[in-house]
């Protein structure tokens, strides 16, 4: 179910953008095995890559329906795999409707009044199109990195939390995970990724390939165990969107290399899972890496209403350039989070605040990190900049979803600013229990 935080629909259209652009295919030739490509170095920090081909999709797709018997041994084989028809197609313009209040919650609806023309115009145009139609400039306001939406509690609006406990999410990781015998899954508060249908597509992007596991982690059971990830994506992604570059087979054959670098050492012995190519301590290892994931890594092209899914070994990176609009999302059995760690979960719930894409650990997203959340007192003003566009004047936050309706915000204000260990991981002081629990609603705190 949807939980008690359903709101009244807004009078939004559908979107504005065209996405039949977004299913144009890839030159036909290519592979992953020999393609050549735009050679980059580490000097550079810029790469590019191919959008996959319809060969190479159908290699890594498994049909929702088909989960039971064909994901496990698709994600062994290639470390990634697109299971479509996880959300219905006539369910999709909701899930859209869904992050068109949550923006337009964000809006301050009074500063508007007295806002100049084109500041006026683009909230009229916001309101008929959707989120295809948000202004990018105030996008930018709100995102980090490949989209990431980290601040004001947009990871934690009706639309993110709708992915998080959606039935046909919970079958895919469910599958992925019966080996462990999960009677009961939980969720991490991964972020949002959000980029309108004004972000220009783009030629080149920051390299930043990167695995999320690391086996010199010294946190208890993140090292050696199975590690899923995934983000549904409720537009397509194709040539000519945002989206992630994943490097399929890399989980078998260049993870093992990445961990052997003493980098990965360092990192693991401070609880860092975040292993970067760019970042290993073997400069000459580290630059043949970077020629293979020029050669062999692809854009991910992702049908509307498919679950991208790939083991946290497999070296991926985000891609910026174009409009998106997913949900980043990983479930993981109840039975590997600790009580400290559900805890720290509903701290991150209550405040608004995104997680990593751990469900098992209540590990604050590092882009995050000190941040409010909820209790935040700044919003942004709006502006005019002329032909960069505008920025509509913002509240500080939206509301989280999960907080409850009775919940004591002023007294969560003591857990606002906390002292984490490692990287952002918070152990619970005495006495915060009854607060925290007072402090979510049934519906979600369940999924923690």
């Amino acid at each position: 179910g949807r939980g008690g935080f359903a709101s009244p629909p807004l009078p939004m259209g559908g979107s504005l953008f065209d996405f039949e652009d977004l299913e144009e295919a890839a030159p036909a030739e290519s592979t992953w095995e020999a393609t050549a490509w735009r050679d980059p170095t580490l000097d550079s920090n810029r790469y590019s890559a191919l959008p996959m081909t319809e060969e190479e999709r159908e290699r890594l797709t498994v049909p929702a329906s088909a989960v039971g018997e064909k994901l496990r041994p698709t994600l062994k084989e290639h470390g990634v795999a697109i299971v479509t028809g996880v959300v219905p197609a006539e369910e999709l313009a909701s899930l859209e409707a869904d992050f068109a209040r949550d923006l337009a919650e964000l809006v301050d609806a009074e500063a508007l009044a007295g806002a100049p023309e084109p500041v006026r115009l683009a909230h009229a145009r916001f309101l008929e199109g959707g989120p295809a139609a948000f202004p990018p400039l105030t996008a930018s306001q709100l995102t980090a990195s490949a989209g990431f939406a980290v601040a004001r509690c947009l990871s934690h609006g009706r639309f993110a939390w709708r992915v998080r406990r959606h039935p046909g999410v919970h079958a895919v990781f469910r599958a992925i995970h019966r080996e462990a015998g999960a009677d009961r899954l939980v969720t991490s508060l991964d972020v949002t990724l959000f980029t309108p249908a004004g972000q220009r597509p783009a030629e080149s992007n920051s390299f930043s390939a990167h695995v999320d596991q690391n086996s010199h982690d010294v946190r208890p059971g993140l090292g050696d165990c199975e590690s899923f990830q995934g983000i549904l994506y409720v537009w397509p992604s194709g040539s000519r969107s945002s989206t992630t570059v994943v490097w399929p087979g890399s989980h078998r054959s260049v993870w093992p290399e990445m961990m052997r670098d003493a980098g990965s050492y360092a990192r693991g012995a401070l609880g860092v899972h975040y292993s970067g190519v760019g970042e290993m301590a073997d400069r000459a290892r580290a630059r043949a890496l970077a020629a293979g994931w020029a050669r062999q890594a692809r854009r991910a092209v992702v049908p509307a209403g498919a679950l991208l899914v790939w083991d946290s070994r497999t070296v991926h990176a985000g891609w910026l350039g174009g409009p998106r609009l997913a949900q980043a999302v990983c479930l993981e059995p109840a039975s590997r989070r600790s009580e400290c760690h559900r805890l720290a979960k509903l701290r991150l719930a209550a405040l608004g605040l995104p997680s990593t894409h751990w469900a098992s650990v209540g590990m604050e997203h590092d882009i995050a990190l000190g941040a409010p959340g909820y209790l935040c007192r700044l919003g942004t003003e709006m502006s005019d900049c002329g032909s960069a566009g505008v920025i509509l004047p913002l509240r500080p936050a939206i509301r989280p979803a999960a907080l409850a309706p009775a919940a004591d915000v002023e007294a969560l204000r003591k857990l606002v600013s906390v002292d984490y260990h490692l990287t952002g991981l918070w152990e619970p002081p005495p006495g915060v229990e009854q607060l925290l629990e007072a402090s979510v609603r049934d519906s979600c705190r369940r999924y923690l």
